[in-house]
């Protein structure tokens, strides 16, 4: 092999790899399967390759499963997450139109308060405007009477 085909070849592999990172098919999803098997259980790629597909992928995801220990709460969340997926395919989709819909209330939740909040602000600032004049004889001396107090001081 010429050292030009087999830079050609490095660089066709590259872009296969990347181009299954973004647009994976079935072929570069069994690759990924069967690389996990081969470093988890240290079995050669090429003989997983040959071993029947469900044992394969049934063992690698049997064992991500444990991996992920599934006695918390969150974890929880993302295994029912995986079967409502699995079980009804527009799942995602209606997910996203719940979180659209939620959203829009709370942003007109949101404007409703604005607008309430600058009504007060509004209100306040005419009440402010509208100083009403001082009593002009405000008493400047004296004081209040608070002998009645004495009785409840003594009977306490």
């Amino acid at each position: 092999m010429k050292l030009l085909e087999f830079q050609d070849l490095l660089e066709y592999c590259q872009i296969e790899a990347i181009a299954s990172r973004v647009s994976p098919t079935e072929s570069s999803l069994w690759r990924g399967i069967c690389r996990s098997y081969s470093k988890k259980f240290n079995t050669s790629l090429p003989l997983v390759l040959d071993l029947e597909p469900e044992h394969v992928i049934l063992a690698v995801y049997e064992d991500r499963m444990e991996e992920l220990g599934i006695g918390s709460y969150d974890k929880l969340e993302y295994v029912m997450e995986l079967i409502n997926k699995i079980e009804d395919p527009n799942y995602a989709e209606k997910v996203k139109k719940e979180q659209d819909e939620f959203d829009k209330m709370i942003l007109e939740k949101e404007e409703l308060k604005m607008k309430e909040r600058e009504k007060k602000k509004a209100t306040a600032k005419t009440l402010s405007e509208k100083k009403e004049p001082l009593a002009e004889n405000l008493p400047t001396r004296g004081s209040i009477d608070l002998s009645y107090l004495e009785k409840y001081n003594n009977e306490g």
